[in-house]
């Protein structure tokens, strides 16, 4: 198979993975320098964003209006990777929802921390974590739990994972989570382990730049 036709495949492959979500696309509204942004705080409907933040949630959540009315927390803790979003799992069992992001504040843990990635790649990796909490919100419980069990075969993982990539990409911010990716396997000092993880289960900086 040529690398034209894998390429198709793969695209192919993503859409499917995606099928289940409704979302806006956003291509030509997204702000790709710190510069361009202007801080308008009652457009954020995450709780607990520090200063330094503001902006970026401030793009993100512009681009994200499927979840207005949406509940999200972050949550600073030493955590194996940059970040992580996922459901509370105490409200989710009453009924409620409520997302949280896990942001690793830690730089031993993975040899980055958020703080020292550049402005269009934090932009980057928070959309891909958005991302999943659109997929979350899109699911029911037994959806989500099935979600959690599948993320445990390497992969199906894998899918799951180059899918919100391909969704980041899809609602605008193709260019930043290009910027993340980059950095994290070009620029960053990072540990190993942590590059073959980026490497195996996240879409490459060469293909998402081809969707841009």
């Amino acid at each position: 198979m040529s690398s034209r036709e894998d390429h198709l495949s793969l695209i192919q492959e993503l859409d499917q993975w995606l099928e289940h979500i409704e979302y806006e696309s956003i291509k030509d509204d997204i702000p790709d320098s710190e510069d361009a942004v202007e801080v308008d705080l009652s457009s954020i409907y995450v709780s607990n964003v520090p200063v330094h933040l503001q902006k970026q949630f401030t793009i993100i959540c512009r681009a994200f209006s499927e979840l207005k009315e949406t509940r999200i927390r972050l949550v600073f803790r030493a955590i194996p990777m940059t970040m992580q979003a996922r459901p509370n799992i105490w409200q989710l069992l009453i009924g409620k929802r409520e997302y949280l992001i896990f942001i690793n504040n830690k730089k031993e843990k993975n040899g980055i921390v958020l703080e020292d990635i550049p402005f269009n790649g934090q932009v980057g990796v928070i959309s891909h974590e958005m991302c999943h909490i659109l997929d979350y919100h899109n699911k029911s419980i037994w959806q989500i739990i099935k979600t959690g069990i599948m993320y445990l075969i390497p992969k199906k993982k894998e899918g799951y994972e180059k899918s919100t990539d391909y969704l980041a990409v899809k609602k605008g911010f193709g260019l930043q989570l290009h910027a993340w990716s980059n950095y994290v396997l070009d620029d960053s000092s990072i540990a190993p382990g942590y590059r073959k993880v980026k490497e195996r289960f996240y879409l490459a900086p060469d293909f998402i730049k081809s969707l841009l």
